[in-house]
């Protein structure tokens, strides 16, 4: 018996969300940078492509925005990890498990937690894990169950998001190729046109390699809790408090890096991720 589902969307514990997801959004408001970063990064390549003027001032301020962009980096580490506190007491009161103040350290004071929750109004922090995550299931499985919910959603939206980074450096490149093709440009010409935008290439390639590394732990979480609950299964044997507290500690250390994936990406496949969430719960519970 356990009392996951209906604890969760108590005040108690959406004041919880509500600061966390309030934190994460006061870092993700800093993305800005690194669109304008991207944007001024690519900017002198279109502008020495058609042969425009000013693509020397343009990678000047390109130079001058990518060092703000790195101290913001700093803003953005101190609140990502203030999220990711809040959402380890939000799971660890939740599910009844020890936190890891070594690893951890301090709770978020209340105050603080009440000055990032009372201004967010979002209204879809409800049901945070599945509903198909039936009461009648002892707590420890459907704390599993809970974590294989934290795992579809972590690997879902940041390989959906990986792609579309991928796609928008081919289509970008691509395009300058077959333009410098079309305008029958010379190779050294084109490798000087493209030379400007390399930033912008790092930066892609860096998120695309730093989401593959957190896609790779969410796998690793994944096989854990699929084998703890066969486990389950088989031998009935339930999971200790330590092992719960371990996959715990895997994804708060994940919640230390800065979410790449915008809000408006987020929100495009929710609905979808949900239904395979449910889904999945659904299956193995009825296996």
């Amino acid at each position: 018996m356990n009392t996951i589902i209906q604890d969760q969307n108590t005040e108690p514990f959406l004041r919880l969300l509500k600061a966390q997801n309030s934190a994460y959004n006061k870092a993700k408001k800093f993305q800005i940078i690194d669109i304008v970063s991207i944007l001024i990064a690519l900017s002198p390549t279109v502008l020495l492509f058609f042969d425009l003027n000013h693509a020397t001032l343009v990678a000047v301020i390109g130079v001058i925005w990518t060092l703000i962009s790195i101290f913001s980096q700093v803003f953005m580490d101190k609140q990502t990890k203030t999220g990711a506190i809040i959402q380890d007491q939000f799971d660890t009161d939740l599910f009844k498990i020890e936190r890891n103040e070594i690893l951890v350290g301090d709770k978020i004071e209340i105050s603080k937690i009440l000055e990032l929750s009372k201004p967010n109004k979002n209204e879809n922090l409800t049901n945070w894990y599945s509903t198909k995550i039936n009461k009648n299931l002892k707590h420890e499985i459907a704390v599993l169950l809970a974590y294989k919910c934290n795992a579809i959603w972590g690997k879902s939206q940041r390989k959906q998001f990986t792609l579309f980074i991928k796609i928008m450096i081919v289509l970008y490149y691509g395009g300058m190729i077959a333009l410098s093709l079309y305008k029958n440009t010379g190779l050294f010409d084109l490798i000087v046109w493209l030379a400007p935008s390399i930033p912008a290439l790092v930066f892609g390639t860096t998120t695309i390699k730093a989401q593959n590394g957190i896609i790779e732990t969410y796998e690793r979480i994944n096989k854990i809790i699929d084998d703890l609950y066969k486990d389950f299964k088989d031998n009935n044997a339930i999971p200790s408090k330590i092992e719960l507290r371990q996959i715990q500690d895997l994804y708060y250390t994940q919640r230390l890096i800065s979410n790449k994936v915008p809000n408006w990406f987020y929100n495009i496949f929710k609905k979808k991720t949900e239904g395979i969430a449910d889904e999945s719960i659904e299956i193995m519970i009825n296996e």
